[in-house]
């Protein structure tokens, strides 16, 4: 028979190791169920290139929208402030004979 050189410290220390391992070992494969879970829901959430193609579109179609907008907003706030500009020369004008 072989003698056991293992204390009783020891064996303790080998039952806690295969204790925590069997833990982490739990916890990985929880962790790559979670992973698959997660990967599988957001293929199912993707957006196909065709459908980017159209919302890009779209975007562009409306910045360019907006950019035509506030030009023409711009250019009648100029109109306005040059009308009221004449209009303040002609008062001082006529009210200062």
């Amino acid at each position: 028979m072989q003698e056991s050189h293992f204390t009783e410290n020891d064996r303790r220390i080998i039952i806690e190791s295969s204790v925590k391992l069997e833990r982490v070992i739990a916890d990985v494969k929880e962790l790559k169920d979670n992973f698959a879970s997660r990967v599988s829901a957001l293929e199912n959430q993707k957006v196909d290139k065709d459908t980017y193609d159209k919302f890009c579109k779209e975007t562009t179609l409306l910045t360019e929208d907006h950019e035509k907008r506030l030009r023409r907003n711009e250019r009648y706030l100029y109109l306005a402030i040059g009308g009221f500009t004449v209009l303040q020369i002609f008062i001082d004008i006529y009210f200062k004979k």
